[in-house]
Parts: structure tokens; C-alpha cells; sequence
């Protein structure tokens, strides 16, 4: 009789264990025709100090219908770090990794095909990572600078204008003001025991794979989203901040870019920031408030002596609207919903910053090589 009710809960714990499989595998085929959930990027690989990098040797097709490809060294380009020249590193969030286009239609694409073409013996390499803001380029020029990944000639910091706000939503920094300074600190992207999940347990996975297990974390989070599990451009005109804020954060990313304009000096790496435009500032009357705001840190990082004594900054908005008036298109022509630029606006962005980064090239580091 005893031998008899062990065979008897074997098989109801198999018979459990069974539907309890079929019953995912059936929920997560119905979420995925009825409502299908956006997956964490495919190349998107936790790192506790810097939130995420891109994962080596990726290739997908993405929710844009567009293929991502990564080389050994997690760069978004065909090819693979080339010791015979030197590399430019062209840094910076969504908007350099090309997300939603195919690279060769992206403004690295664009922008590395003219200058190698023109100029032998240099390399653009595409070190954009989505969801990147000006401390976690700067943590992840360091990481790459003193592992001698390449022959780094230079540095093109592609900053976006969500870029200012990284230190109030970023996950790498935090600030405070100390005796009417603002001080800014580093801190780890994730507690211990989020990053035990991430890295040690199938929890990335299903962030990765399944539609069901997104679904129940919206459901258990109240559609909150949580760290940087999706690396999305977030859309500045979308931001809810306060005037105090937003003076605190500008600040806080002008002592950012400091601190990334003295490294690059320290370490003899030429560097030049070239600044994204939203549609704000392509047209004032979408949103003036932006628009200002915007105008107001850009000049607050030309007026910082210690970013422009070190490094070179280029805004190609009036550049591009004069494009775009040449071209009778509006400024929605030229970015998606999401807040990337479109295939054009990604050509008129390139278009507007080539000869400035052919100068860059010329003047600042063909001549000390």
C-alpha cells in the first residue's frame, strides 16, 4: 500500500508538472498572437557597473524588421577591429548604435563609408550602446582605453539631448549639492540581488524570449519599468521634470562632460562632442519650453572652459533645418515615433556633421599621428 501511494504521487506531481508546462507554453503562444510584448534587445548584456553593453557575435532581426549584427568585440559594424589602423571611437546611445535602421543606412554607417573612403589608415568603430548617457559613455571609454582594445586616434561623442538628463534618470550616477555645488558619485546599476537575477538565474533569459513572463511583470509592476532591461531612446519632449530639476541636472552632466573632456586630455585622445537634435529644436513651435531648455545647456557646455579648452563641440541643428528646407521636408519626415531619426533623418544628420568630422580628423588628429 505505502509502495502504492508513492507511484500514485509520482504521478500526480508528473501529471502537475505536465500541464503546468503545457499551460505556459499555451499562454505564451495566445500573448504572443493576441498581445505581443517588446523582448529586451537580443545584444543587450547586463553589466552591474555600467547597466548593460552590447553582447558579442549578435545576430537578429529586430521589432523594426531591421538586422543587428555585432562583431567579436560587441561593436555594432561588419567589421572587426582592424591593428593596422588607427580607430576612431564614435560613442554614444541608440542614435549611434543605428537602432531601428540597417547600418549601412545609420549615420555611422554613412559617416564611416565617406571618411574611410577619403582617408586611409583609420577605422570608425561603433561603440553606441542604447540607453547611454554621458557617464556611462565615459565608464565605458575608460573599460576599452585601458583594456587596449584598439589603436584609439580619437573620440567622436555622439551626445544625444536626452543625454543631459542622465544624471537624474540614469542608473550609473547619482548627484547632491554640497556647499551650493553639485557633486556627482558613481554608483553599481544594479543591487546585488537584481544583478544575482540578471546574470545568474533565467531571469535575463525570459526577459529575452518570452512575451508571457514580460506580460506578468507588467502586470506585477503596475507597468513600471524597471532599470534599463529596455533600452529605448526616452523621448525628451516626454519628460516630467521641474524647473529645479532640470537647472540640478544640467549641472550635474556639465560636471559629467568635464570629467569625460579631462580624461580624453589626460590620455592624449582627441575628442570631439557632437550634439543630436530632437525635433524640439528642429522646430521651437513643437515645444519652446524644450527647445529652450535644450538651448540653454548647449550653452552652458560652450561656455565651460574646462570641457572647450579640451575638446571640440558641433551643433548641426542650423545645418540640418537648412538641409531640410533644401530638401522641402518637415522635421516628422525625418524621426520615427519612437524618438530615432527615420532612414532620412539618419542621411541628413550624417549629411550635416561629415565636414565637421572630416575637419576634426584633419586638425586634430591626422596632424599628431
Amino acid at each position: 500500500m505505502h509502495g502504492y501511494r508513492e507511484i500514485s504521487m509520482a504521478k500526480n506531481i508528473t501529471l502537475f508538472v505536465i500541464f503546468s508546462l503545457l499551460s505556459l507554453i499555451g499562454g505564451e503562444f495566445i500573448v504572443r498572437k493576441i498581445a505581443p510584448q517588446q523582448l529586451v534587445d537580443f545584444n543587450f548584456e547586463p553589466d552591474m557597473e555600467l547597466a548593460g553593453v552590447n553582447r558579442p557575435n549578435c545576430n537578429f532581426i529586430s521589432y523594426y524588421g531591421c538586422s543587428v549584427r555585432t562583431n567579436s568585440a560587441g561593436f555594432r559594424m561588419d567589421e572587426e577591429i582592424d591593428r593596422s589602423r588607427g580607430q576612431i571611437l564614435c560613442i554614444g546611445d541608440s542614435f549611434t548604435f543605428g537602432w531601428g535602421q540597417e547600418i549601412e543606412n545609420s549615420f555611422y554607417g554613412i559617416l564611416s563609408r565617406t571618411m574611410q573612403g577619403k582617408f586611409k589608415g583609420i577605422q570608425l568603430v561603433n561603440a553606441g550602446v542604447g540607453g547611454y548617457g554621458i557617464n556611462q559613455v565615459y565608464k565605458l571609454l575608460v573599460r576599452l582605453h585601458e583594456r587596449h582594445t584598439m589603436d584609439t586616434a580619437g573620440i567622436i561623442y555622439f551626445m544625444s539631448a536626452n543625454d543631459p538628463y542622465d544624471a537624474l534618470y540614469g542608473q550609473t550616477v547619482t548627484y547632491r549639492r554640497d556647499a551650493g555645488k553639485i557633486v556627482v558619485q558613481d554608483k553599481m546599476a544594479f543591487s546585488p540581488f537584481f544583478g544575482f537575477l540578471l546574470m545568474r538565474t533565467p531571469y535575463g533569459w525570459l526577459n529575452q524570449h518570452s512575451h508571457l513572463f514580460i506580460l506578468m511583470k507588467k502586470g506585477f509592476r503596475g507597468l513600471v519599468r524597471h532599470g534599463n532591461e529596455n533600452n529605448n531612446y526616452m523621448r525628451v519632449d516626454q519628460l516630467s521634470v521641474s524647473s529645479s530639476q532640470v537647472t540640478d541636472t544640467y549641472e550635474a552632466s556639465i560636471v559629467l562632460l568635464e570629467r569625460l573632456s579631462a580624461y580624453c586630455s589626460g590620455n592624449d585622445l582627441p575628442l570631439l562632442i557632437v550634439w543630436v537634435p530632437s525635433f524640439a529644436e528642429l522646430d521651437p513651435g513643437i515645444n519652446k519650453g524644450m527647445w529652450q531648455a535644450l538651448s540653454n545647456f548647449k550653452g552652458m557646455v560652450q561656455a565651460d572652459r574646462k570641457i572647450m579648452d579640451t575638446a571640440d563641440f558641433y551643433d548641426p541643428t542650423e545645418q540640418m533645418r537648412i538641409i531640410l528646407d533644401e530638401r522641402h521636408l518637415s522635421v516628422k519626415d525625418i524621426y520615427v515615433s519612437d524618438g530615432h531619426f527615420s532612414k532620412e533623418g539618419n542621411a541628413i544628420f550624417a549629411g550635416a556633421c561629415t565636414g565637421r568630422a572630416e575637419t576634426f580628423y584633419e586638425q586634430r588628429i591626422r596632424k599628431n599621428r
